[in-house]
């Protein structure tokens, strides 16, 4: 909430008043000569008249693409995310995307029943997130990280609760190269000495 303050400034003036005593009154003193009066100074020379600024021109951002009939992926889908964990557990999820049209923000951002997916058409990065399974369950949330290959996707499998996942993520090396494929992203991860599992989402 925002505070508004108001300050409020009084200025008040008070006339003097002065009262004369009994007794004779003075003899009145002779009037003071004439001042002449203080020569009024020139008048300052008023500035020629600024030009107005320029207009700013109003920053837009860009509007967003189109999702494409062909894109990989579209509202409705389902996708089975199937794969294995570091510590060796089999594990298959379907995620079913909404009917909605997916937001974009450098990428299209889907919604599934059971988490986030987002992908990025220009460097064909997917992440697909089941977080509902392990919030139901009390198990481990399981997140795929990978690239689209040939209409499907093929990655590595991040596993743990909500902080144990964004520790593992933030130790990757934000410095060098981004990763291009799954192998990849396979290399970043043991480089920043994480282990991951395997995983890859099919349409079904």
């Amino acid at each position: 909430m925002r505070h508004l303050l108001l300050t409020a400034a009084l200025l008040t003036l008070a006339p003097a008043a002065f009262a004369g005593g009994a007794g004779p009154r003075p003899a009145p003193r002779p009037a003071p000569a004439p001042v002449a009066p203080a020569p009024k100074p020139a008048p300052k020379p008023v500035p020629a008249p600024q030009p107005a600024p320029a207009p700013v021109p109003a920053v837009t951002s860009p509007a967003a693409p189109a999702l494409l009939a062909d894109a990989v992926f579209q509202p409705g889908q389902t996708w089975v995310l199937s794969g294995t964990t570091a510590g060796g557990e089999s594990i298959e999820r379907e995620l079913v995307l909404d009917d909605a049209a997916p937001e974009w923000d450098d990428g299209w951002s889907f919604e599934s029943d059971l988490g986030p997916l987002s992908y990025d058409p220009e460097t064909g990065l997917v992440f697909a997130a089941d977080v509902m399974t392990g919030m139901e369950e009390d198990s481990d949330l399981q997140v795929c990280m990978g690239f689209v290959q040939d209409k499907s996707v093929t990655g590595v499998l991040v596993s743990g609760d909500m902080d144990s996942i964004s520790e593992q993520l933030s130790m990757l090396d934000g410095e060098g190269d981004a990763p291009e494929t799954a192998e990849g992203l396979a290399q970043a991860f043991e480089d920043a000495g994480v282990e991951v599992g395997t995983c890859t989402l099919n349409l079904k």
